[in-house]
C-alpha cells in the first residue's frame, strides 16, 4: 500500500500468514509458489528475491463458505503465530477486539498521539542528494497554469548520484506537481515535486466543458 508516494505497508505484511489464490510466476513466467500454499517466512524470502510487487491471497471476501469461513481464507491465529485451527471461534474474538473501539465512537472519546498522529504529512519530495534524476512510466498532462500533473499512480523518480549509482525511488502521488523533467541533473534538497495530502484530486485528461 502507498500512500504520498512512499509504502505506507509493506508486501510482506499484507500478506504473511496467509493463503495463496493464484500461482505466484516471476517475470519469466516461471511458477515458484502454488495456489493454496501458505505464506511463511521462507515464502515471503522468495517473494522479496525475485521482486513481485503483487499476490492473491484468499480473504473473508473470496471465501466461498456459505456458513462462516473457512480455515484458509482467515489464516494465521494471531494469538498462537500458526494457521488457525478449524471450529476456532474468530466470530467472538473479533467482536472482543472491536468492542473496545466501538466504546470510544459510542462515548465519542478517541485515543489520541503515537507516531501516526505525531508525524505530519508530507506534501513534497526533495532531492535526497546530488545527481541525475530519471522518470519511469510518466503520464502527464498541463493544466492551464502551465504546471505538469501526473495522471497516473505508477509514475517512479530515480535518483542517481554522481557515480551513477541508484540512491532513491519515490513513487508520485495522483495528481502530484512535477517539478523537474527526465534526465535532469538536480542538487540535494531540490523540490521534485508538490502536491496536498488533504484531497483526492481528479484529473481531467481532456479539455472538457461543463454546464449546470
Amino acid at each position: 500500500m502507498y500512500e504520498s508516494g512512499e509504502v505506507a505497508i509493506p508486501l510482506k505484511d499484507r500478506v504473511f500468514g496467509r493463503y495463496l489464490a493464484d500461482d505466484v510466476k516471476t517475470t519469466e513466467g516461471k511458477v515458484i509458489m502454488k495456489n493454496g500454499e501458505y505464506i511463511s517466512h521462507e515464502e515471503i524470502e522468495t517473494i522479496e528475491k525475485e521482486n513481485i510487487t503483487s499476490v492473491r491471497i484468499k480473504s473473508p471476501i473470496t471465501c466461498g463458505c456459505v456458513n462462516g469461513i473457512c480455515a484458509k481464507a482467515y489464516g494465521r491465529d494471531l494469538a498462537k503465530g500458526e494457521p488457525v485451527n478449524t471450529g476456532e471461534a474468530v466470530g467472538i474474538i473479533a467482536a472482543q477486539s472491536i468492542g473496545e473501539p466501538g466504546t470510544q465512537l459510542t462515548m465519542r472519546t478517541f485515543h489520541v498521539g503515537g507516531v501516526a498522529s505525531s508525524s505530519a504529512e508530507k506534501s513534497n519530495f526533495e532531492s535526497p542528494s546530488d545527481g541525475k534524476i530519471k522518470i519511469q512510466n510518466l503520464r502527464s498532462v498541463v493544466n492551464q497554469a502551465g504546471s505538469e500533473i501526473i495522471i497516473n499512480r505508477t509514475t517512479e523518480l530515480e535518483i542517481y548520484d554522481l557515480n551513477k549509482k541508484l540512491v532513491s525511488t519515490f513513487r508520485a502521488p495522483y495528481g502530484s506537481t512535477l517539478l523537474v523533467k527526465d534526465k535532469a541533473e538536480v542538487k540535494l534538497n531540490d523540490l521534485l515535486l508538490e502536491w496536498d495530502p488533504y484531497t483526492v484530486p481528479i484529473v481531467a485528461e481532456e479539455i472538457w466543458h461543463f454546464r449546470f
